[in-house]
């Protein structure tokens, strides 16, 4: 038994993170069970998934249960919404393993980190211009959450966690599935949104594209799947738009092009959303983008 997996599975660990669900709420899994009726016999729980974790059969984590999300726009963005006691293994798995992945993460990335956020991020966008940035390149990805290929996370997960079991875990994880009206739906790529480990993860998979992007010298102000370059040359940001590009296709992504393009920083304008950077207007973007 790995040394990871036992603090994962250690009570204090356990306890911690079963308090970090309680507080965060949240609907129920697909067993049904909410946080009250959890928390009405959280003793047992808790010993229970102790056991589980450290069983020879290995914790199997059950499927999420899909939920559509309404957007502004209309649209509807899936939601997987792990069962309560899933999600405690899930939160008390990120106690152990977060860190080793947060003393490796650059400063320029801000989504889902501890004393990091959207304003931070804006904050650093708007000094960037106040220093002379004049030209942005502003990127989002087609469906990152549904399209992180498994076999590429795995390899960058095992990189820092040395530890089989936990790896293991991870992966059982990736391939848990998905519980729609129409039944189980296997998944074979991505991590679904609203699991407490996929934050982590997305992290994780993008962390390439930080080191690549700043060791060309770009400025890169990143916030999960949504980022911006800055530069004081326009030709400055066609370079990193051209770079970004390869990194993501290598890594089997792709630019949203309806949400992507280069601008000057003149036309950004800021707004609290999911996407905590600007919005370029579209007409901006039109005449700047090919020209």
């Amino acid at each position: 038994m790995g040394q990871l997996l036992e603090a994962i599975a250690d009570p204090a660990n356990l306890a911690f993170a079963w308090g970090k669900v309680r507080a965060n709420a949240g609907a129920a899994g697909v067993d049904g069970q909410s946080i009250a009726a959890f928390e009405s016999d959280a003793e047992h729980q808790l010993g229970a998934l102790r056991s589980k974790l450290l069983s020879a059969e290995r914790y199997v984590p059950p499927p999420v249960r899909r939920v559509e999300i309404p957007k502004p726009d209309g649209r509807t963005r899936p939601l997987g919404i792990p069962t309560v006691a899933d999600r405690v293994v899930q939160q008390a798995t990120v106690q152990v393993i977060g860190r080793l992945f947060e003393s490796r993460f650059l400063p320029c990335s801000f989504g889902y980190r501890s004393g990091r956020g959207a304003r931070q991020a804006v904050w650093w966008v708007r000094e960037a211009i106040r220093q002379g940035d004049r030209w942005v390149a502003e990127f989002d990805i087609v469906g990152f959450f549904d399209n992180l290929r498994h076999p590429r996370l795995l390899r960058e997960v095992s990189k820092v966690v040395d530890d089989p079991e936990v790896v293991g875990l991870v992966r059982r994880w990736l391939v848990a599935g998905v519980l729609t009206d129409e039944g189980l739906v296997p998944r074979k790529t991505g991590t679904p949104q609203g699991g407490v480990i996929s934050p982590l993860l997305a992290n994780i998979y993008l962390h390439r594209l930080d080191v690549e992007v700043r060791a060309a010298g770009f400025r890169l102000i990143r916030y999960a799947d949504d980022f911006v370059i800055l530069a004081d040359r326009r030709w400055k940001v066609e370079a990193a738009d051209r770079l970004v590009r390869r990194i993501l296709a290598d890594i089997g992504l792709e630019v949203a092009e309806d949400k992507s393009g280069i601008a000057r920083t003149r036309d950004l304008t800021f707004r609290r959303s999911r996407d905590p950077f600007s919005v370029i207007s579209a007409a901006s973007l039109r005449r700047v983008r090919r020209h």
